[in-house]
């Protein structure tokens, strides 16, 4: 599994860094098991951050990693309402697709997007509290 979940953060948010080589398919599968363990402990909503920064990911691989996450109703993707997912990346294709992601054929599903977990963390402590 070419991730690491962050256990020193909160018990509603997990934080998930992706490093190369990227397996869409099983990774996303490892993603969503995680996720609906996390759920199943009653930790609702649950904030996904996922960060993409050293993952090295091509357009392609986005692209099926998003479309995976969004288009399917699974127990712990992007489109559980139980479920806040937020992207960390440096790359334009993932602002880009992040923007595809909010039209309403593709989705219009407002997956916010940071350049540093600090700043997404904060984001999702706010969302939080308020």
């Amino acid at each position: 599994m070419p991730f690491a979940v962050d256990p020193n953060i909160s018990q509603n948010i997990v934080v998930v860094t992706f490093y190369p080589p990227v397996d869409v398919e099983q990774d996303h599968r490892d993603l969503l098991d995680e996720s609906v363990r996390r759920l199943g402990e009653g930790q609702s909503p649950l904030y996904r951050v996922l960060d993409f920064r050293s993952a090295y990911m091509n357009f392609s691989d986005m692209i099926r990693w998003l479309a995976a996450d969004t288009t399917h109703d699974l127990p712990g993707a992007a489109l559980d309402p139980q479920v806040r997912t937020v992207l960390v990346s440096n790359s334009e294709d993932t602002d880009r697709i992040a923007n595809w992601l909010e039209q309403d054929q593709y989705g219009g599903l407002h997956i916010p997007l940071f350049t540093s977990i600090d700043d997404a963390l904060t984001y999702v402590t706010q969302q939080i509290a308020s």
